[in-house]
Formats: C-alpha cells, structure tokens, sequence
C-alpha cells in the first residue's frame, strides 16, 4: 500500500470488534462523546492516529444529548509497518484505529492510508529480523 507521499507499508496486523462490547450502559451521544475523547487521547502517543475525529466533533456538536441513533458499531485497529532499514534495523509503524458500520475494511484502510501524513504519525522502532 502507498500514500500521497510515495511511502509503502505493509499491514503487521488488523483487527475488528464489536464498538460496544462490556458497555453497561450509556446513550449514543455519550459513547460518541467518549470515542472523541478516548481518540484525542490515542493521538497524543506516538505512532498513533485515529481516523474521523474532527467529523465526530462536528457531528457531536449538531447532536441533542437525547439522540437515539447510535454511531458505526465496528472498532477496526490496523498496525502498518514500512520496510525495515537492514544496517540500522529501524522501521516506521502507525497504529490506525477508524470505526465503520459494514463494508470493506481493507477499502477503509487503504482509503484512510493513501491520504494520511504517514511522516507525522508514524513512530521508529528497532526490528528484529529473528522474531518474525
């Protein structure tokens, strides 16, 4: 997979689950008010990007507090790794969290990819060839 920059990476690791699962209880403005928080707060470690987040905050601030629709119910994290660099063992990697309702999520992934700014998200880490 490229981007808009040219870089290529490859998928480490994807994974979906169900948004909601251990919710006790709480209101589809509240879980919506919680993902921008908890993605906010995703966003301040390195390597780390969530997708949608100022749509959310938008769609937050057009919602009553006694909304009944409740936001894509699929959690879906990604870890993209580019191509290690051989005399110095160092790759980049991003973790990409999105949530969406049905469809492809390797569409999704490579859609959110291709027009992400990989340099400002991405993270270094040292690779070890023997642990693969």
């Amino acid at each position: 997979m490229k981007n808009k920059q040219g870089i290529a990476v490859t998928i480490d690791a994807i994974r979906g689950e169900f948004a909601r699962a251990g919710m006790l209880e709480g209101s589809p403005y509240m879980e919506r008010k919680f993902r921008l928080l908890k993605g906010r707060n995703a966003m301040e470690r390195p390597g780390c990007y969530v997708d949608g987040l100022d749509a959310l905050e938008q769609e937050i601030a057009g919602l009553t507090h006694d909304c009944e629709i409740w936001a894509p119910n699929e959690r879906w994290s990604a870890r993209l790794v580019t191509p290690p660099d051989w005399p110095s063992h160092l790759r980049q990697y991003v973790h990409v969290d999105w949530f969406q309702e049905g469809g492809d999520p390797f569409g999704r992934l490579a859609t959110i990819f291709a027009n992400m700014d990989f340099t400002k998200y991405c993270a270094t880490e040292k690779h070890d060839p023997c642990s693969e």
